[in-house]
């Protein structure tokens, strides 16, 4: 499995897991955390460049956080979650 790959399964993994599960992670890797300042790559940050750029050329508003909540409560809310 590639790094990229296994950061993804990670990721979603994560954002599944019960509070339990998470805080026996965070517990292994907390001094590396702490320890550390993250740095993004050079291509990680043109990337970033790229869509925030994307973003301004289409003309969007965008949304406040409150329209966003308002929108995820109410799909929420259709699918009977």
């Amino acid at each position: 499995m590639t790094f990229i790959a296994l950061k993804e399964k990670l990721h979603e993994y994560i954002e599944h897991a019960d509070e339990k599960k998470v805080t026996a992670i965070y517990t292994l890797v907390e001094n590396e955390i702490e320890d550390t300042n993250f740095v993004y790559d050079e291509d990680t940050l043109d990337m970033l460049e790229s869509r925030v750029q994307e973003f301004h050329d289409s003309g969007h508003p965008g949304y406040t956080v409150e329209e966003s909540m308002e929108f995820v409560k109410n799909e929420l809310k259709k699918r009977g979650l």
